[in-house]
């Protein structure tokens, strides 16, 4: 497994986690996880819950497509779904 932090913008940055399965990607916004993305998926973006500048972190990664986005509630079991994914992808290696 190897990680990687990419400074993306200000108070914005993306965490990709390489695994045998392929590559994981993961975009905060300051602190909170805002999209993901699985290997061999299209990424998911959460609704804006948060500041202006999140929504314009979010905008960039969507182009503002807000019809996409998924509901808090589901973004987060969602995003739970992808760690344990990388949990088992690790203790396959």
């Amino acid at each position: 497994m190897n990680l990687r932090l990419k400074n993306t913008g200000s108070n914005q940055a993306r965490v990709s986690i390489l695994t045998g399965q392929g590559a994981y990607h993961f975009h905060f916004s300051y602190e909170t996880c805002i999209a993901f993305q699985r290997p061999g998926e299209t990424r998911t973006v959460c609704e804006n819950i948060w500041s202006n500048t999140t929504g314009h972190h979010l905008s960039n990664l969507d182009g503002g497509s807000r019809k996409t986005r998924i509901k808090a509630t589901n973004f987060g079991n969602m995003l739970d779904n992808a760690f344990h994914a990388i949990a088992l992808d690790v203790r396959m290696v």
